[in-house]
């Protein structure tokens, strides 16, 4: 599947194509549930397995799972800011809220994440 999407920047339209095929499904936002549901794992045992394994190593599995999905989102932020401050006129209206809300948001699910991971 693909779709067509129309810009106009600076007078000129531009055409882009996007096959969804290529980018894949959107990933999860909790990964190991997602490979406990494709085996045919129900939820509750996933779970339940996962915070056995928490007690065990005194690490937090699933805690850390989640880290990459933040760290995903920062990622997605931060393209997004800098599309907007390219895209935006003169102006720095688009470039101070790009920068000042989606990256305050972008730097808050990085420190959230490596925090996720690291678990001191």
């Amino acid at each position: 599947m693909s779709y067509t999407t129309f810009f106009e920047i600076g007078g000129h339209v531009i055409e882009s194509y996007i096959d969804t095929n290529t980018h894949g499904p959107r990933p999860a936002a909790d990964p190991l549930l997602e490979i406990a549901k494709k085996h045919g794992v129900p939820k509750s045992l996933g779970r339940a397995a996962m915070k056995g394994s928490s007690e065990t190593l005194g690490y937090d599995v699933a805690r850390a799972s989640r880290a990459i999905g933040r760290i995903r989102r920062a990622r997605r932020a931060v393209t997004v800011a800098a599309a907007l401050a390219a895209v935006d006129g003169p102006l720095p209206i688009g470039d101070t809220i790009a920068i000042g809300f989606l990256g305050t948001y972008a730097a808050y699910e990085m420190a959230v994440g490596v925090t996720d991971l690291v678990q001191n």
